[in-house]
């Protein structure tokens, strides 16, 4: 019968634990860019207010259109929120 050893495994899985922290490094640096660039189309396609009316800050929706914090969940993994944030005269701009 053969026997197995396991001499050296301990760097061999090393090695695969700094490629999984290089690659959670990338796909996060990937979703905050991703995020950034979707925040940018969606400013770019926001409606803004022609004229003036009383109480609407013209602009006020493009400009709060932002890409969050690129965070980390079990369910969906990195990830990042891209709307407006903020309000405007106490109203909500999403």
């Amino acid at each position: 019968m053969g026997t197995f050893g396991t001499t050296g495994i301990a760097a061999e899985l090393e090695k695969f634990d700094l490629k999984r922290k290089g690659a959670d490094e990338a796909v996060q640096k990937a979703v905050q860019a991703g995020g950034k660039t979707l925040a940018k189309r969606l400013q770019e396609a926001a409606p803004e207010l022609k004229g003036h009316r009383a109480g609407i800050t013209p602009g006020a929706l493009k400009k709060s259109i932002k890409a969050g914090k690129v965070t980390y969940s079990a369910t969906d993994g990195y990830h990042t929120d891209v709307g407006p944030v903020g309000k405007d005269h106490g109203e909500s701009l999403a």
